[in-house]
């Protein structure tokens, strides 16, 4: 499938020549500006060349100063030499390419993925950091992954607010023909939990020739510190932009320790955009994640975070004729953040008393919950602001206590849980050096460790109405999630005004890869419709278009079976 050659060492006498008489210069002039090595070409670099003979592609890498370029045999250069930077709290920006020539590195490794080489860019200290640019070749799979680490080398911290591994400049993408399509995945990733929210920076991009039969595939595979995303835009017929990690607020590193950047996916010698996420959501089902629960709510019901136990009580009854049997406590129902206690008079002082109600009902009952937020800390693992504790998860006493507080909502009897975004501020972030990623990771594990086995989600990000395109859209991004077992978030449907849906739109729900909340109370045409809704499994065809309007279907729940396909017509709404 794949061949390389090694580090082009073997360059032509002329061209060694050529470098020495550079060196001389730059040590007859102390003055001049060190060599420019993007300004050659290839052959005169030191350099890895990975050819994938199938389909006439090369991928090019720099390991003088970590660019990389993508060239398609009969197209030319597709990509021209990404860059990479680091960008620090105060807006101080450094490149790569302005490092003194780095030194090349190859190690093999052996993974529960497979067997490969890691070519790196060893760069020389500079400012006070030193950088490692590596690019991951896979013996078995046609991708690459690319890493970045950041050492502090220097006597003081310093704060590093962005890792860019791949930079893409005005006139780095080129021969792009008329016809090219672009795609994104709008997946917010917490804690390994797949959340569909169109508020997200994309997780992966799909960029496809249909004329050249050529696809690239581009993709973050968080590691639950930094918010990681695909920034490109639209340029003069082509594209520009990063991929970029963004750790919010910016880590302080001390002198000696190292940071990295989420790593990132790249393909170029799969054709078909579909086989592209094929590759890319199994990458990602081996990253360290929850899994998938059969027995975990496919629904639930819930009310608007300023209403009550009445209100709830209220949806609960309705929704129970649609055969939905789990209702959810929304946040804001403490007294107090971190009290452990219900807001009178909306809620008892006591939420045991809620969860016996509503499982008096036949609901199993969930809540919201929020595991950093305490009434109280040691000096060591808390910090307070504003009259509101707040616990520093990564310590073993504040984890300890997170997870105490949370085994005592989970023995009031709820049966499922949800973690909700927490308000906690920057400066107490900052205090406790952690990202908000971070903190959001961690707090899904107390709750996790607290609640056994019972069910644990992140809270939903976006709500849909009745609207084919946007389930489309919503399930496009999620279905094959639920093939690899990588946990999926909800997603809110508010039913308000939602007399009936169409039977499009039920088909589509059904394939939607995580759990759906309903909020408000159901019209009566609508009961048997949601009781009707069951998970299927199904796989997206036209993967370039936001809303995939044809579709391979499995025969059962369990996705076996023979597939049959369906195609939504654009004139159903």
């Amino acid at each position: 499938m794949m061949s390389f050659r090694p580090l082009s060492r073997l360059v032509p006498a002329c061209a060694l020549s050529v470098v020495l008489v550079v060196l001389v210069a730059l040590s007859a002039f102390a003055a001049a500006e060190k060599e420019d090595f993007s300004a050659k070409p290839w052959d005169l670099r030191e350099h890895y060349i990975f050819s994938f003979d199938q389909a006439n592609a090369r991928f090019l890498y720099g390991s003088d100063n970590a660019e990389w370029s993508i060239e398609f045999e009969g197209i030319g250069t597709f990509i021209d030499k990404a860059r990479a930077s680091i960008t620090f709290a105060d807006g101080a920006e450094t490149r790569l390419v302005d490092f003194d020539k780095g030194e090349a590195d190859r190690e093999h490794f052996d993974t529960p993925m497979g067997s490969g080489n890691h070519f790196c860019a060893d760069l020389p200290e500079r400012n006070g950091i030193k950088v490692r640019h590596m690019v991951s070749v896979h013996n078995e799979y046609p991708f690459l992954i690319i890493r970045m680490e950041v050492t502090n080398t220097g006597q003081a911290p310093i704060e590093i607010a962005k890792m860019s591994p791949a930079i893409f400049g005005p006139d780095c993408i080129k021969n792009v023909s008329g016809q090219m399509q672009a795609a994104i995945r709008r997946i917010d990733m917490r804690a390994g939990y797949a959340v569909f929210d169109r508020g997200a920076k994309s997780s992966l991009a799909l960029f496809h020739d249909p004329a050249k039969e050529k696809t690239i595939g581009l993709g973050v595979l968080p590691l639950n510190i930094a918010r990681s995303g695909i920034n490109l835009e639209p340029y003069g017929g082509s594209w520009q932009g990063d991929i970029a990690s963004v750790f919010e607020p910016p880590v302080k590193l001390e002198p000696g320790k190292s940071l990295s950047a989420d790593p990132v996916f790249v393909t170029f010698s799969v054709p078909k955009p579909e086989e592209v996420e094929t590759y890319f959501t199994w990458t990602r089902s081996n990253l360290p994640r929850p899994s998938t629960q059969p027995d975990a709510p496919r629904c639930w019901c819930t009310v608007e975070e300023d209403s009550g136990a009445d209100a709830l009580y209220a949806a609960a009854a309705k929704w129970a004729e649609a055969g939905v049997r789990y209702a959810l406590v929304p946040a804001a129902w403490e007294s107090r953040p971190g009290s452990l206690e219900g807001a009178r008079p909306r809620y008892p002082k006591t939420m045991q008393t809620v969860a016996a109600a509503l499982g008096a009902m036949e609901m199993a009952p969930g809540i919201t919950v929020e595991p950093l937020a305490a009434t109280k800390g040691g000096e060591a693992f808390s910090a307070a602001m504003a009259g509101q504790t707040w616990l520093n998860l990564s310590h073993p006493e504040g984890r300890a206590q997170a997870v105490a507080n949370m085994r005592q909502v989970a023995g009031w009897g709820f049966k499922f849980f949800v973690v909700q975004k927490s308000p906690i501020p920057d400066e107490v972030l900052r205090a406790f050096n952690m990202t908000r990623a971070q903190a959001d990771a961690l707090a899904h594990e107390v709750v996790a460790e607290a609640a056994g086995n019972l069910p644990v989600f992140p809270s939903s990000a976006t709500a849909l109405k009745d609207g084919l395109e946007d389930w489309l859209e919503a399930a496009g991004c999620t279905s094959r999630l639920w093939e690899y077992q990588i946990a999926a978030g909800p997603v809110r449907f508010d039913t308000s005004g939602v007399r009936s849906l169409s039977p499009d739109v039920c088909t589509v729900m059904a394939f939607f890869g995580g759990p759906i909340e309903l909020l408000g109370l159901p019209h009566r045409e609508l009961v048997p419709q949601i009781a009707a809704i069951k998970h299927q499994v199904a796989q997206p065809v036209d993967i370039m278009q936001r809303s995939p309007r044809t579709w391979l279907v499995a025969g059962d729940e369990a996705g076996k079976g023979e597939k049959t396909q369906v195609t939504f017509p654009k004139s159903s709404s």
